[in-house]
């Protein structure tokens, strides 16, 4: 399996934690705060979702479901995050968020990133991402690029778990606006990046072997309500 490498630290490839009891652990620094996310972007980023999935929302106006660690990317090992919404008492059915009901964030703790960009709002940001998002068998995430100027990449990296020796996808899906993806060793090319995803169309990320187990995704300039869904399909 190939390490990625952000700037010049090693990424550490993390192994799915125990859940705690009612299926959400998160350490004392982090909070949950009520969710400022509007109802026109909660149906853009929601409505190509399962209605009855259950689904909690993170730091960085980011939707996930299923089993779901976060991390700082530099220091996997120690996790900030340890969700599951099936059994999150703070989790609710997509159905329920489309229509008005409001979930409380989840905030990640600075811990987990090096740079204050990650928000609670619906952004993307300007620069690589240093939290890493471990998503469990069928978990996935979904956010919006926010900014509509210049290049924006995902609030996390993403890998699946639990993590192997060999190249395990996850399945990017472009939401209304074109995208690239790839490991960390992309994610200074920009247009150059190994996967290039058009709107409204999906991919399987690594398609080959030799391409890590640690990948974002990122877009120029993407119309409003445009953003990404990543998949562990294993």
């Amino acid at each position: 399996m190939k390490v990625s490498k952000i700037v010049a630290s090693t990424v550490v490839v993390l192994s799915v934690a125990e859940l705690g009891v009612g299926g959400y652990s998160i350490k004392a620094s982090a909070a949950t705060t009520p969710s400022s996310t509007d109802q026109a972007n909660n149906g853009l980023q929601l409505g190509n979702l399962k209605k009855t999935d259950t689904i909690t929302e993170v730091s960085g106006g980011v939707y996930v479901h299923g089993k779901v660690t976060i991390s700082n990317t530099l220091d996997a090992k120690n996790e900030e995050v340890v969700l599951n919404t099936d059994t999150d008492s703070r989790a609710k059915k997509v159905e329920q968020v489309l229509a008005g009901e409001t979930l409380d964030v989840v905030t990640v703790p600075q811990e987990a990133v090096t740079f204050s960009a990650l928000a609670t709002t619906l952004s993307g940001q300007s620069t690589p991402p240093t939290a890493l998002m471990s998503l469990g068998s069928g978990a996935y995430a979904t956010g919006t690029w926010g900014s509509t100027s210049g290049w924006r990449y995902s609030n996390y990296a993403f890998q699946p778990t639990p993590v192997s020796t060999s190249n395990k996808p996850l399945y990017f899906i472009a939401n209304k606006f074109a995208m690239w993806a790839g490991d960390s060793g992309y994610w200074g090319t920009l247009s150059n990046g190994p996967y290039y995803i058009t709107a409204g169309n999906s991919y399987n990320v690594p398609d080959k072997s030799g391409d890590g187990n640690v990948y974002a995704c990122w877009a120029n300039s993407p119309v409003s309500g445009s953003g990404y869904k990543v998949t562990n399909e294993n």
